[in-house]
């Protein structure tokens, strides 16, 4: 499953929620994700209550979660991010 991830789509889906999501402290949430970076921008996350997705410098990641299911429902949070249409 881990190697099904598209980096460059994950960190798009970043920028979206960067962009268009609502400030939650030092997040932003967009359709249950929530997306942060650190200070210099190298690392991200992308995170539910049951998945955190962390992106690494040079396109390297991690992915924490407990069930198949729960990271399944978290891949449709973010594809759904991809397809929604902003002004």
């Amino acid at each position: 499953m881990k190697n099904s991830l598209d980096i460059h789509q994950s960190l798009k889906i970043f920028h979206l929620i960067r962009e268009h999501g609502k400030k939650v402290g030092e997040a932003h949430r967009l359709n249950g994700i929530n997306a942060a970076s650190d200070f210099d921008g190298y690392t991200v996350e992308l995170w539910d209550e049951n998945v955190r997705l962390t992106i690494f410098f040079h396109n390297k990641y991690d992915v924490e979660y407990k069930r198949a299911l729960e990271l399944d429902a978290f891949y449709e949070k973010l594809n759904a991010i991809a397809k929604m249409k902003f002004k």
